[in-house]
């Protein structure tokens, strides 16, 4: 062997201690995994760093140990040392299954002895790897480096950590395995018992993966929530393995408080805009109709204006409010609506706030339902508000209709106003966008929008002739089966 005369300079005593540095320095930087064994005894005295990188124990923090902890004992007779021992006093090479932290490899070891006076020492040496070892390595390295906690341990005793990578141990909050070792796994758990949830997939033959959410705490005292999925894989000679892999939640379930938070608040601000301020703008309005008729011309003037601003209010406050359902709506209550039922509805309503306005219906439609649920009505509702409200002419004419397809249903509202420039027409339906001159929040049409696309339908803008703009809504025709 061509490590036999360095390995006699280097032990000159029973203590295998290397003295010279030099030849420390040659072992230490070896192209090829080394380890140092007492035959006899099988005491491990030295490692190089190769043999501890392909070991996946950079940090050396397995100690020396002995050869049987490296070496996997998968000889006939069943003692690994004996079989190592003859090796190296024949100076044979071997395959051995070499324990590493991602698992077992196959590998060919040069055996050989060394005399140092009176006793010996035993030289192995890693040569060569087989591809499936290659692929084991390579495997291994890209575990170490995935953003996920991976971890392995004996399902015949679950409390110990045979592995852990680099994410697994930061999620834990320790700096080795040998940390996760000497605490148990277990003691990190919070809720619920790990032992409990590995125990499910033993409890049942055709299981092979368990996933749940835990908290654990690290060794600091940090809590921290993880999503688990833990797998059984037995290996080829029939041992069985729990995996478990981690993924650190603990951002998720703080966005996810936060966003119960938010909505808790959004449904305190939903009441009071609903009751308290709706009420006292209803208030403001029917005592400014009270005083009306009290007063000389010149107030007269400022009554229309509490007045006007007053009702436009009290109309902000439905859009508001409708905005905060479709924000707090946490599931579809969508069925068969009556379009054009809801339709008349708002219509009556409109020419009844709005008795200046000329509103028309040219072309109607029988009955026809569309998916919706009961804030349909407000997408007309603010159409036909912002049909009038923005426009600028003495006498605001607004013409309705609606005409349908076998797959869908479309209602056009047009006005004679200002219109709405070309660059414009398709930002006009964004979150605060304001029409012409408008004294409006913009949140009317962009609930328009909302809803629209909720009954998975779509909204747009086109030029009305000669003047204004016509609003058209498509909505898809509900399957008469649903």
């Amino acid at each position: 062997m061509r490590f036999k005369t360095a390995y006699f300079l280097w032990y000159n005593s029973r203590d295998m201690s290397l003295h010279d540095d030099a030849y420390r320095a040659l072992f230490e930087q070896s192209s090829d995994p080394l380890v140092v064994f007492d035959p006899n005894t099988g005491e491990v005295c030295e490692r190089n760093r190769r043999f501890d990188t392909l070991c996946g124990d950079e940090e050396r923090s397995t100690g020396l140990t002995s050869i049987e902890s490296l070496f996997g004992d998968h000889t006939e007779d069943g003692d690994l040392l004996t079989t190592l021992r003859a090796a190296a006093a024949d100076a044979e090479t071997i395959t051995l299954s070499l324990e590493t932290a991602s698992g077992e490899m196959q590998v060919d070891t040069a055996l050989s002895t060394v005399q140092t006076g009176e006793d010996s020492l035993a030289i192995a040496r890693i040569c060569s790897q087989s591809p499936c070892s290659a692929r084991a390595k390579l495997k291994s390295q890209v575990v170490d480096h995935v953003p996920i906690g991976i971890l392995r341990t004996k399902l015949s005793d679950p409390k110990s950590v045979e592995y852990a990578n680099p994410t697994a141990q930061s999620l834990f909050g320790v700096d080795s395995v040998a940390i996760l070792r000497e605490r148990g796994i277990d003691s990190f758990y919070v809720e619920p018992s790990r032992h409990e949830k590995v125990m499910e997939l033993t409890a049942d033959d055709e299981r092979e993966r368990v996933r749940y959410e835990a908290v654990i705490e690290t060794i600091a005292g940090e809590t921290k929530d993880v999503v688990v999925t833990g797998l059984l894989v037995t290996d080829e000679t029939g041992t069985e393995y729990c995996y478990e892999v981690f993924q650190d939640a603990t951002r998720r379930k703080e966005y996810e408080k936060q966003l119960r938070r938010q909505r808790d608040n959004l449904e305190i601000l939903n009441e009071m805009v609903r009751h308290d301020i709706r009420n006292d703008l209803q208030l403001v309005t029917a005592y400014a109709n009270m005083v009306a008729d009290h007063v000389d011309e010149e107030a007269q003037s400022y009554v229309e204006i509490i007045q006007k601003h007053a009702t436009h209010a009290v109309e902000l406050t439905q859009t508001a409010r409708d905005m905060a359902d479709v924000m707090l709506s946490t599931e579809s209550d969508h069925r068969p609506t009556d379009l054009w039922s809801t339709l008349e509805g708002e219509l009556d309503t409109i020419r009844s706030k709005y008795p200046n306005a000329a509103i028309t219906v040219e072309e109607t439609i029988e009955e026809t339902t569309v998916i919706a649920d009961e804030m349909l009505d407000s997408v007309f509702r603010n159409l036909l508000s912002n049909a009038i409200q923005h426009n600028d002419k003495e006498v605001p004419t607004v013409t309705v209709s609606a005409t349908r397809t076998d797959e869908s249903v479309q209602v056009t509202i047009a006005d004679n106003g200002p219109g709405i420039p070309d660059d414009q027409k398709k930002d006009i339906f964004g979150k605060g966008e304001k029409g012409l001159e408008s004294a409006g929040t913009g949140i009317g049409l962009y609930l328009v929008k909302s809803l629209t696309e909720l009954y998975g339908g779509t909204v747009w803008v086109e030029d009305n002739d000669p003047a204004g703009s016509i609003f058209v809504v498509e909505l898809p025709i509900a399957d008469t089966d649903e």
